[in-house]
């Protein structure tokens, strides 16, 4: 079977699928930007602000162990400490502005999506 492709065609339907992709994306250039300062749980306050913190979802304190290490792995059953300590939450986030900005951006040039990316990378990172 020989494909034929038509080059205007093909270019429409690609500009209406990033206009269609720009409005799925809506006001992205208006979210908050997340930062991994933001996190305010107690076992990030024994940390640097700038840190970021995670957890091996299914490891528990050492019930056995005045310090409760080394951990212990329970196999199925996550850690809710390392569910709320962590800055995974933050992360998704990030990854919810960055990814779409980066792809509007090379789609459309608009230097709005590359300079939100850019600053949504720095907050999450760097900022105070």
């Amino acid at each position: 079977m020989l494909l034929i492709f038509n080059k205007q065609r093909m270019d429409q339907l690609t500009l209406e699928q990033i206009a269609s992709y720009q409005q799925q994306c809506g006001n992205i250039l208006d979210l908050e930007l997340p930062s991994i300062t933001q996190n305010t749980s107690e076992v990030k306050q024994q940390t640097e602000a700038n840190n970021y913190t995670s957890f091996a979802p299914y490891y528990h304190p050492n019930p056995n162990s005045p310090t409760g290490f080394p951990y212990i792995r329970k196999d199925g059953v996550r850690n809710p400490i390392a569910v709320e300590t962590s800055d995974n939450l933050y992360l998704g986030k990030l990854y919810r502005i960055v990814i779409p900005c980066s792809l509007l951006y090379y789609f459309t040039k608009n230097e709005d999506y590359a300079i939100k990316s850019i600053h949504a990378i720095q907050a999450f990172f760097i900022n105070e």
